[in-house]
């Protein structure tokens, strides 16, 4: 009598990136690319950045909490991007940034911190329009992606999430304003390296600030992650860039697609070279028709910066501790 053997678990881990590398950039072009490109052509530029922008924000802040607290970040993400769009890489945009800072130290202290992260990174991401015609387009289609995104999280699966649980040994009104006053600080840094430095990417700064926080706030003994993000980020930037960006402009398109979804694929695992793969893909896509060392050194700085803004969250954090216990869990 002939059985076949099991397939064995180091196969199965074999196989198992491929799937999660083909089934990202599925998600990529079906989700991403293909409504960028239709809005693009049938709307204008603004429409096709605030729908996918949107929809992502709208999916994962549903999965990450729940679709009531997704809901009630929407307000939050119109008036946040809309903002933005006005002032991006202006003294106004800091202010903006700084106010945007106090709802999420606020939301931090009451264990919403994942979705107030992912709606102040979309706010922070969102490009400069001074057209109201445009700056009206992006808010729309950033709110109508959005919608659709917490729709359609009801009918999709995602790995297990769970937002940390408050802690009353954190003051709300402290948190709020050493977030704001940080963030706000990361704005006016990138207002003035724009200026005075001759950056092309402001947003960066404050983005990468956003991101190194919520692994702060999340687990504050999270320093793996955070050191994993800077060395991701040097080594992706310092080895794939170079060897990437000779190639012709649509093959560099095709490389900024498997890198993004390469780095989805191993973000579980590896999240070092997931931070690689990505950084060095957002770079080659930002480099088109510019300087690919300019804009990979912004990125490495950026990141460093970041790093030590964190510092200064970490120092405040004796100011924003009330010295009661932090609740059960």
């Amino acid at each position: 009598m002939s059985s076949t053997a099991p397939e064995s678990p180091a196969k199965d881990r074999k196989l198992a990136w491929p799937r999660r590398w083909f089934g990202a950039v599925a998600v990529l072009i079906l989700i991403v690319i293909l409504p960028a490109i239709l809005l693009s052509h049938w709307v204008g530029p603004a429409a096709a950045l605030a729908f996918p922008f949107g929809f992502l924000g709208g999916i994962l802040g549903a999965h990450k909490a729940s679709q009531v607290t997704a809901w009630r970040a929407l307000p939050i993400l119109v008036i946040g991007g809309t903002l933005a769009c006005l002032t991006s890489g202006t003294w106004s945009w800091a202010a903006v940034l700084a106010a945007l800072g106090v709802v999420i130290g606020v939301a931090s202290t009451a264990g919403r911190i994942a979705t107030a992260m992912l709606v102040g990174i979309i706010v922070v991401a969102s490009p400069s329009y001074r057209d109201a015609h445009d700056v009206m387009m992006y808010a729309g289609f950033l709110t109508l992606g959005y919608v659709v995104g917490v729709i359609a999280s009801r009918f999709t699966s995602a790995p297990a999430y769970t937002d940390p649980q408050p802690f009353t040994d954190l003051s709300p009104v402290r948190a709020g304003l050493l977030c704001g006053a940080v963030l706000g600080l990361s704005g006016a840094l990138s207002v003035v390296l724009t200026e005075q430095g001759g950056w092309t990417k402001s947003s960066w700064l404050p983005l990468m600030f956003l991101i190194l926080l919520e692994f702060y706030v999340s687990d504050p003994q999270a320093g793996f992650m955070i050191v994993s993000r800077l060395l991701g980020t040097v080594a992706g930037i310092a080895v794939l860039v170079p060897l990437l960006i000779q190639l012709p402009v649509p093959l560099q398109l095709v490389a900024f697609v498997a890198l993004i979804a390469a780095g989805l694929a191993t973000s579980s695992q590896h999240y070092w070279l997931a931070t690689a793969f990505i950084a060095a893909g957002v770079v080659i896509a930002s480099s088109i028709g510019g300087d690919p060392t300019s804009v990979g050194s912004q990125r490495i700085l950026a990141t460093f910066i970041a790093f030590l803004l964190l510092g200064l969250i970490a120092w405040g954090m004796r100011w924003v501790r009330v010295g009661q216990k932090p609740a059960a869990r």
